[in-house]
């Protein structure tokens, strides 16, 4: 198993602030404030998240700099049974460039 932190590849997802995503979606009122908001990075949301429960999802189309395979269909033939109430093609900022991904706001039904 690979050590991230020691070949570097954690260099591509530090971030030492909130989330513009995070920051946006309360600003905007989709998540309510004085809630919990649970990073889980990798894993199986459906075991985390209540009927209803609502998932901020930054999906990073580069990996290790390179282009990935994840696009718009592949994001709603994964959550299929998930609402994806938005997706947007955007950059965020990290501590030290600018990642292209999808942010898509989703809800369990």
């Amino acid at each position: 198993m690979t050590d991230h932190y020691a070949d570097g590849t954690c260099q591509w997802w530090h971030l030492s602030r909130p989330s513009p995503e995070l920051i946006a979606a309360l600003g905007d009122g989709w998540l309510a404030p004085g809630g919990c908001v649970l990073d889980v990075g990798c894993g199986l949301l459906r075991r985390v998240l209540r009927p209803g429960g609502k998932f901020l999802l930054r999906a990073s189309l580069r990996t290790a700099g390179q282009r990935n395979d994840v696009d718009e269909a592949v994001i709603a033939r994964t959550f299929a049974g998930w609402q994806i109430e938005r997706l947007t093609r955007t950059e965020v900022p990290s501590d030290t460039r600018k990642l292209d991904v999808l942010l898509a706001r989703m809800a369990t039904r």
